[in-house]
């Protein structure tokens, strides 16, 4: 009976091993099933995509519609000034006091902390902020100087 037993499990084991081996050799290498690149074309794509991480095109990612500055970029402004961001601008306070615009109801998102600021709402050093539409929100400078550091586009008034 052992035997019988051992001859049955060992048959099914060579019949999985076989249809294993049929269902996975259906696809035909460089088919899309099984696609064979070459590393000159992989080390292409590699670098393609450092140089737009990197900016060693200029820092800008392109397309046909958008145009987006990857960088952060330093902004000074002085007592008064409103920085007005684009939609998706990031926004962060460097040195100085500042605090939120919001010609509406709704405010600008604090990344970090993630809550929403209010118009008038001081905003706290190192802090992420993003405008999410490009309709007057933005920052106003309340000591002598500030420091920002912004991703995105961005008007001083």
């Amino acid at each position: 009976m052992k035997k019988k037993i051992a001859i049955l499990v060992v048959i099914s084991a060579l019949i999985l091993l076989l249809a294993s081996t049929t269902w996975g050799s259906y696809a035909q290498p460089g088919s899309a099933g099984d696609p064979v690149v070459t590393r000159s074309y992989v080390d292409y794509q590699i670098n393609q995509l450092r140089e737009l991480i990197m900016g060693t095109n200029g820092g800008t990612i392109s397309s046909d519609n958008v145009s987006q500055d990857v960088r952060y970029i330093p902004v000074q402004a002085f007592d008064g000034d409103v920085i007005v961001g684009h939609e998706g601008t990031e926004i962060i306070l460097r040195s100085g006091t500042a605090s939120v615009v919001v010609p509406g109801e709704n405010g600008i998102t604090n990344a970090t902390t993630g809550r929403e600021l209010l118009n008038d709402a001081v905003i706290e050093r190192d802090n992420l902020i993003i405008i999410p539409r490009q309709d007057g929100r933005g920052v106003r400078i309340t000591s002598e100087e500030a420091w920002f550091l912004i991703r995105g586009g961005h008007d001083i008034n």
